[in-house]
């Protein structure tokens, strides 16, 4: 009964690290478009992200009830606890969670510097528009100037 439990442990594990996989790849992407500045694709990768995310979730609850059921059978508190060499399916068990964990890191970091280019680049972005706020109303004092001397008519005394 356990080994049926860890196949569908290792199944799910095995899902859980192509999704991450995903959510790796559209981060990658999303680097790209936060290095080029293009701030309006990065909306389209946090929904693909997010997407992935959902079903990760789902997962995730699938394999914690299995894993508490596996604890209960087996009496043990963590995977780590699992004989190999009695359940040669925990090894790969214990193989998938660190790959996860390892491929989780990565896009961590990842994230991390995504955060602090997008933070960059929207800096930038509000720079420029009080740069052009600054410019839009030294043009209307202008205008306001030129309306007042165009409407007004103006008399030249000159004398001979």
């Amino acid at each position: 009964m356990s080994e049926k439990i860890m196949n569908e442990m290792n199944l799910i594990l095995e899902e859980k690290l192509k999704l991450l996989n995903n959510i790796f790849k559209y981060t990658k992407r999303q680097e790209e478009v936060v290095t080029n500045d293009n701030v309006v694709d990065i909306e389209t990768f946090i929904k693909l992200k997010q997407i992935e995310i959902n079903k990760i979730d789902k997962l995730d609850i699938q394999f914690y009830n299995l894993f508490n059921e596996l604890k209960q059978k087996e009496n043990i508190l963590k995977l780590e606890n699992l004989e190999v060499k009695k359940y040669p399916q925990a090894k790969k068990l214990k193989s998938l969670t660190t790959e996860i964990f390892n491929l989780l890191k990565q896009i961590q970091v990842l994230e991390q510097k995504n955060s602090v280019a997008l933070k960059s680049t929207l800096e930038n972005v509000k720079s420029e528009l009080r740069n052009i706020n600054a410019g839009k109303k030294m043009v209307s004092g202008y205008n306001t100037y030129k309306n007042v001397y165009n409407n007004s008519s103006v008399i030249i005394d000159q004398k001979k």
